[in-house]
């Protein structure tokens, strides 16, 4: 197999899944997406986690479900899963408080931490705003800001903008 075949493999699945997705996402997605997360493709890898916990119907009903993407700490090691599983946790209905909370902000703290460009925002314009159950914090916020600008990333330089209109 050739050097870039992983990343064929990654593509294709993540394409393929894609469509089947659109098209009444039938359980064969699923497969394809893990096959392309596992390839190496972080953006296929946060899709399966979202996906994962939107297609549950039961998960809704029943509340958090166990064994999930969420949980697997072999994949700890990418800031974009970090960062997605914070995220989606944060969006999970009825398990927003206590822990929980607290296990999903952490998640993407870890993720700004590890190079997350997008964590690092979201943690600017959360701490700044008070937004997603942490309080303001006008000293803290900005740290997070000023890293963003320093790393030239186009949110931080847009909340900073908006921070300065006021």
């Amino acid at each position: 197999m050739e050097v870039g075949a992983p990343h064929f493999i990654s593509a294709y699945a993540g394409c393929h899944c894609r469509i089947l997705i659109l098209s009444t996402r039938p359980k064969r997605s699923d497969e394809l997406l893990l096959i392309a997360a596992r390839a190496g493709d972080p953006e296929d890898l946060c899709q399966t986690i979202r996906a994962e916990i939107i297609w549950d119907d039961d998960s809704v009903e029943k509340g958090y479900p166990d064994k999930t993407l969420l949980d697997d700490t072999s994949l700890d090691k990418d800031p974009h899963v970090l960062f997605t599983r914070g995220q989606t946790m944060l969006n999970y209905p009825g398990e927003g408080e206590g822990d929980f909370r607290r296990r999903a902000i952490q998640s993407i703290l870890d993720a700004s931490k590890e190079g997350s460009g997008a964590a690092l925002c979201w943690m600017a314009d959360a701490l700044l705003r008070g937004l997603y159950g942490l309080p303001q914090d006008i000293k803290l916020g900005p740290v997070f800001l000023q890293t963003g600008l320093e790393e030239k990333l186009p949110r931080a330089i847009a909340l900073d903008a908006l921070r300065q209109l006021g």
